[in-house]
């Protein structure tokens, strides 16, 4: 039956919709239109990546729409044209001791705290429009003259320092009554006052400007309408590279770390720990209460995933509903300690924190029913936030970003004063460098420590603190009581040394100002001349009458060691007189108070470089050996730590110490550093830069990661054609391991993964991992020293890798040389892209070779074509990916590549010859020669890179299924700008 008029006729009487104006539709098409959008394909693409493509394009907008108009606003340097006649930094009026650098911090916490009290507006703990009214009130005051001072010292400075830190019956005189009412006592850490702070004030017009068009004016809400805190954290990191711009490479490693990175990390990290404590809860009690045998009782909770475990504990379904064991999960879940020792803006915290509170959710609907109060939520973010979730960064900016968004975290669902006053959440999120300081990473034997220290006592002081019962001055009080001590401890607990030239004698002076001894501070004093020409007679006897020893061959040095070291009354007589001093040392105490006085960029904060000692920091982690030594331990240790040579030379002289101390990347002693503060049974996830797998020099990074953690896995992501980080060129590995005593560890890679803004998702979700185990490149695969790390990902392409090491018998390197021409050359292009594009001859005009062309050379005809073709091969592109970083194609990824013996490829001479020539006339038809194309459409030569792979496949051994494996690896993305009319069309007598 067609109801269509009768209902058209109901809506025009009843004003939906004018009757007279309504149309007759085609059916067909619309039912074909409903079809097509709901059809499972279409309906999976819509939801999976175009709806999700949308939203993050609309999001990403928004964003950087507000961020062009923060750092408008705060610093003058936006990119779109704005009518402001000056900036929040030009009006901020600073105490005559405050510097740029704490100018722009304050610029920066005072935006931070205005956006808290939007939040606190939207979720409706403070009045709505609560800061234009504000601004509108104190208009009307300043007219009639009612008011002393300006906006900021009115209106904004007492709701931070005043109102929300002071209960309202303890509130002076003049902030009682009235709108101060409205705004509730926090307690709130996050608007303590900083040294000087008081002393700061703002001009009026550009701080309306800021309440007016950035805080209340923004478009970075959530469909509920309230403030979103992932959207201000990606703004806020968006911040710290800025004021970092100009830096070097400071700002390498803060970018935002995207939403599926932390998603993966936690799935591979919390929830296999959850899981795990599940699983031991439960089984202990249905041990306790039936009488099953453990073994089998762990193995019937062992057998539901985490979700299916978590839906049956909701519904209260058997076992999983037992009162006992769900409240002690969701205690022991509050209980487990998360670190990012490098956590920028915090984002990773609050992900890792978001992950945990669903759990403990699920728990307490299980517990207590599904009609959960706000409270009971408030309460249980708060657990987590004092108890669970730690983080450090050497950015003091960053931390105080990090700890706003913890704060937004503990109330987005909503704070009112009967919940009790906020705690003081500061002392887990601090500036630090987590690199220096207790527990001591060092090579030599250490000292044991030698004075005592109270963990109790600071657990129980910080636990005061938390709960509101003492200061932050009263904490901090006790903690820089014991510095020097713990520098003094954290200083015998280190035996590594280092190099270093002295020249001058106030050097000398400064350098073993408070040393009793020299030694072993300083093992060796070796004495040079400036110009590093011989000693004089006159400069040796002198030498030699003091105790060196004049090395007699060149007798250009003089050395004294260890014990004798002391028997030299002044070593700075030395210098000033054209001698310099080469010592072997330990760092220092004058090092540490080098590295507590450095000052980092004139824009930029001063970071933390001072040592950061665990145990004392975070005393709640701290354990003790019988030996008394004093060490950390956390449950789970996450990040996105930083990369690149970044560390100071001072820095780098306590860092040496580390296994991975040759290792020039900060990268390094990251990585090194978090595995040792990680708990036995504990998780570890990071995204680092890619550089630990395929760097020769970071072979150490991979000895910490294989020895440090059980089967450790990594995601290996190429750059191209997407990348992980946004705006970022780097190449970035995800590590997810468990940390415990396993036989013959090995680490699991992924395959070099691609992916585009329609795929990223799927390649997110379906990575695979396979053994590296006997497969690392050295001098052959699986032979010498570990110069690489493959990144395999699929039993295929390990048999391939396998096969390849059972035929290297026979290298390229065995039979090329790159000192001795001959007449058999072939040229490789360092930087090749999709396809490696070798020649056989300088294609370049006369004269001219670019950079990183190179030829390499072999004695026979047979054995270049052979090699030449072969570099060309899809296998050798696969292998290339495996082992390189698909930008260089350096000699140790050529060198190691078996070719085979002289006579197999001379039983195959007519075929190679037929490949080669071909090949080589593609090539030279299609030189260009640039700088990033040797080649023009060099995929339309993948048919003759197929062909290769016939061809050579079986001399290795590949089965047809290995052969089609490499000839598809990377295909979609190598061919992307290749349609198949471009391919080039031939047919080689041998195929037929």
């Amino acid at each position: 039956m067609d109801f269509r008029d009768e209902l058209l006729k109901i809506a025009s009487e009843r004003t939906s919709v004018s009757y007279s104006g309504a149309s007759e539709i085609n059916t067909d098409e619309k039912v074909q239109e409903f079809v097509e959008i709901f059809f499972k394909d279409n309906l999976n693409q819509l939801l999976t990546q175009d709806a999700p493509k949308q939203i993050r394009r609309r999001k990403q907008a928004g964003i950087e729409e507000f961020y062009d108009l923060y750092v408008q606003l705060l610093f003058g340097e936006g990119s779109k044209s704005y009518d402001y006649d000056t900036t929040l930094i030009d009006t901020i009026r600073s105490p005559s001791s405050a510097s740029d650098a704490d100018v722009r911090k304050f610029a920066i916490k005072l935006v931070n705290r205005l956006l808290f009290v939007k939040f606190l507006e939207d979720n409706e703990v403070l009045p709505e429009k609560f800061l234009t009214e504000r601004v509108e009130k104190y208009r009307e005051a300043s007219e009639v003259d009612q008011l002393t001072g300006g906006l900021y010292k009115t209106q904004l400075q007492p709701i931070f320092f005043s109102l929300f830190n002071t209960e309202k019956n303890d509130r002076i005189s003049k902030h009682k009554g009235g709108w101060f009412d409205s705004v509730e006592y926090l307690n709130g850490s996050l608007f303590a006052p900083s040294e000087d702070e008081r002393k700061y004030d703002v001009d009026d017009d550009m701080l309306i400007n800021v309440v007016r068009d950035l805080i209340e004016g923004h478009k970075l809400e959530e469909d509920n309408g309230s403030l979103d805190p992932s959207v201000l954290g990606q703004v806020f990191e968006m911040t710290i590279n800025h004021i970092n711009s100009g830096q070097s490479q400071k700002d390498e490693g803060a970018y935002y770390t995207p939403n599926d990175v932390i998603q993966l990390i936690n799935k591979k990290t919390i929830d296999p720990k959850v899981h795990e404590i599940l699983v031991d809860t439960y089984s202990k009690q249905i041990v306790k209460k039936s009488g099953m045998e453990p073994e089998n009782a762990r193995e019937f909770v062992s057998s539901n995933g985490l979700g299916e475990m978590l839906g049956q504990i909701e519904q209260g379904e058997g076992y999983f509903g037992d009162t006992d064991a769900l409240k002690e999960a969701y205690e022991r879940l509050g209980r487990l300690r998360v670190i990012d020792p490098a956590c920028g803006s915090g984002h990773f915290l609050t992900g890792v924190m978001d992950e945990i509170h669903r759990v403990r959710m699920s728990l307490l609907r299980g517990w207590k029913g599904d009609s959960l109060e706000d409270a009971d939520i408030y309460d249980a973010k708060k657990e987590l936030v004092l108890n669970s979730i730690y983080g450090v960064d050497i950015n003091p900016i960053a931390v105080e970003i990090a700890k706003l968004r913890v704060w937004l975290k503990m109330v987005e669902e909503g704070w009112e004063p009967d919940y009790g006053e906020l705690p003081n959440i500061d002392i887990n999120i601090v500036a630090g460098n987590s690199l220096v300081g207790i527990p001591a990473i060092s090579v030599g034997q250490s000292q044991l420590q030698d004075f005592d220290l109270d963990i109790s006592e600071l657990r129980q002081v910080r636990e005061e603190y938390k709960e509101g019962e003492i200061t932050r001055r009263e904490l901090d009080n006790k903690i820089e009581s014991l510095r020097p001590e713990l520098d003094e401890s954290f200083l015998s607990q280190i035996n590594h040394y280092f190099e270093e030239t002295i020249s001058k004698e106030n050097e000398w002076l400064k350098l073993t100002d408070g040393l009793t001894n020299l030694y072993p501070s300083i093992k060796k004093v070796t004495i040079r001349r400036v110009d590093e020409e011989q000693l004089t007679d006159k400069q040796k006897t002198n030498i030699e009458n003091e105790g060196f020893y004049v090395e007699p061959r060149y007798e250009k040095s003089a050395k004294v060691e260890e014990g004798d070291i002391d028997n030299i009354d002044d070593f700075s007589q030395f210098l000033n007189n054209g001698l310099k001093l080469e010592l072997e040392r330990q760092p220092l105490q004058t090092d540490l108070r080098l590295l507590q006085n450095l000052r980092s960029h004139i824009n930029s904060p001063d970071l933390a470089y001072g040592p950061f000692h665990w145990p004392v920091e975070f005393p709640e982690a701290a354990t003790e050996d019988q030996n008394g030594d004093y060490d950390v331990e956390f449950d789970l240790v996450v990040g996105n730590p930083p990369y690149g040579d970044v560390q100071t030379e001072v820095e780098k002289q306590f860092t040496k110490g580390y296994k991975t101390g040759n290792v020039n990347d900060v990268i390094a002693p990251f990585i090194e550093r978090q595995v040792n503060i990680l708990k036995d049974g504990g998780y570890f996830g990071n995204i680092a830069a890619l550089l630990f797998a395929y760097q020769g020099t970071a072979s150490n990074i991979r000895e910490v990661i294989r020895d440090g953690l059980a089967n450790p896995e990594v995601a290996c992501f190429s750059r191209r054609p997407q990348q992980v980080f946004a705006g970022s060129q780097a190449r970035t590995g995800i590590i997810t391991a468990k940390k415990e005593d396993v036989d013959d560890s090995s680490i699991y890679t992924s395959k070099f993964l691609r992916f585009s803004e329609n795929n990223r998702r799927k390649v997110f979700n379906s990575i695979e991992y396979e053994s590296t185990d006997g497969l690392t490149l050295g001098n052959r695969i699986g032979g010498g020293k570990d110069k690489s790390l493959p990144k395999i990902g699929s039993s295929t392409l390990r048999s391939i890798l396998e096969k390849l090491k059972q035929n290297s018998d026979n290298t390229i390197d065995d039979v090329s040389t790159r000192s001795t021409e001959t007449s058999y050359a072939v040229w490789r292009s360092r930087h090749p892209a999709y396809f490696i594009n070798p020649c056989l001859d300088n294609l370049y005009p006369a004269g001219e070779k670019p950079q990183d062309f190179d030829p390499f050379y072999f004695s026979s005809e047979i054995e270049q074509k052979a090699a030449f073709v072969v570099l060309h091969s899809n296998l050798f592109y696969t292998y290339w990916m495996v082992y390189e970083n698909e930008r260089d194609l350096n000699w140790k990824s050529i060198d190691p590549f078996p070719l085979p013996k002289k006579d197999r490829l001379e039983a195959k001479e007519d075929e190679i010859e037929e490949v080669a020539n071909e090949l080589w006339d593609e090539i030279q038809t299609r030189f260009v020669g640039d700088d990033k194309e040797v080649i023009e459409q060099a995929g339309a030569l993948k048919p003759i890179a197929d062909a290769t792979d016939e061809l050579f496949g079986p001399m290795f051994d590949l089965t047809d299924e290995e052969i089609e494996y490499v000839q598809e690896y990377d295909k979609e993305y190598r061919l992307n700008d290749v349609d198949q009319t471009q391919l080039v069309s031939k047919s080689f007598s041998w195929q037929n």
